[in-house]
């Protein structure tokens, strides 16, 4: 499956996991389908923020943000601010992957696939997915 593995200063780093190679292409189906998903959902944020919708309410004294199906049916409007922007690299690959510390054990991925992905990301535009070959 997939997991949040970090945040470095804006970026959210997500690692899909397999154990056969054979469900790489399986797992990069499923990260664009995320990406998608992520893209979607900011749009949707965005559109409430534009508007003066509350995009958040509090659950148990602290902010929670609300679910955004009752946003989605109406159309994207060009006249929508971007308030919030994202950039989403993707690769699939093998990568070296394990846990990193002892004060602060972190779980990190290293490899070339990793650095592409980061590349990728720092490449596009806002609002807009790279995925690589």
């Amino acid at each position: 499956g997939m997991h949040k593995m970090d945040t470095v200063g804006d970026a959210f780093i997500v690692l899909g996991l397999v154990e056969e190679e054979s469900q790489m292409q399986e797992m990069g189906s499923a990260m664009i389908d995320l990406a998608r998903d992520m893209v979607v959902a900011l749009l949707d944020i965005n559109r409430a923020i534009s508007s003066g919708d509350n995009w958040w309410e509090y659950v148990d004294g602290t902010r929670s943000v609300k679910d955004y199906q009752q946003i989605r049916p109406n159309p994207p409007d060009e006249a929508i601010e971007q308030v919030l922007k994202i950039r989403i690299g993707i690769d699939v690959g093998r990568v070296i992957a394990g846990v990193i510390g002892q004060l602060q054990p972190r779980f990190h991925a290293h490899g070339p696939v990793v650095a592409s992905a980061q590349a990728l990301e720092g490449a596009c535009e806002r609002g807009t997915v790279l995925i690589s070959q």
